[in-house]
């Protein structure tokens, strides 16, 4: 009798035993299957963290092509637009140079080599140093003269012979400046050409 005991206990611990390698076993391949699952669901994100990356790169790249465009398109109507005005292409891109040398002047005596030789125009100065707040003295008012404030052509048109070219200006300024220019001497000297004969403020849109 407890021969017979002792072999059922024996199987029954056998089974016990089987059983406990067999969850094990169980376990450790569901734990397996598990990480493989998460690796592949990191991978899954990585991929698709690429694939919005390259996407942004995209749209960017796009938008600076669009922006890129606008300009190019601008500028493509303002060489059309000078084309059909009744002053020569080369008169107008002579002015416009001239509005340049003005953005790029670095003090305020360089200035007056652009300007036109007209009554009432001519610099000032707050001291006797030359030193600003500083500007132009015009034929009805004065306009302060601040370096680097002049950035982009918006605009341009004729009127009475004159061209009146308006820049766009750096934020800190609250209008844009419209340039007068005529064809004329110089003030500096009896040079003929283009020179700035009034800047009218625009208030900016």
């Amino acid at each position: 009798m407890r021969e017979r005991f002792r072999t059922y206990l024996l199987i029954l611990l056998l089974l016990i035993t089987a059983i406990g390698i067999f969850l094990s076993l169980r376990t450790f391949n569901l734990a397996k299957e598990l990480q493989e699952e998460k690796e592949e669901l990191i991978q899954n994100v990585a991929t698709l963290e690429g694939e919005l990356q390259d996407s942004s790169n995209r749209t960017e790249e796009l938008q600076g092509k669009n922006s890129q465009l606008e300009e190019d398109l601008s500028s493509l109507k303002d060489e059309i637009d000078a084309i059909k005005s009744p002053i020569p292409y080369q008169d107008i891109q002579d002015a416009i140079k001239t509005v340049e040398s003005y953005k790029s002047v670095e003090k305020l005596a360089e200035v007056n080599e652009l300007l036109a030789r007209e009554n009432g125009i001519g610099l000032y100065f707050m001291n006797r140093e030359e030193e600003c707040p500083c500007g132009i003295s015009f034929s009805s008012r004065s306009f302060e003269w601040i370096p680097n404030a002049v950035l982009d052509l918006k605009e341009f048109k004729m009127e009475n012979e004159k061209l009146l070219l308006t820049y766009s200006t750096i934020d800190d300024i609250k209008h844009d400046y419209q340039f007068v220019l005529s064809k004329g001497l110089g003030r500096s000297e009896p040079i003929e050409g283009w020179y700035i004969e009034d800047i009218n403020l625009i208030a900016k849109e």
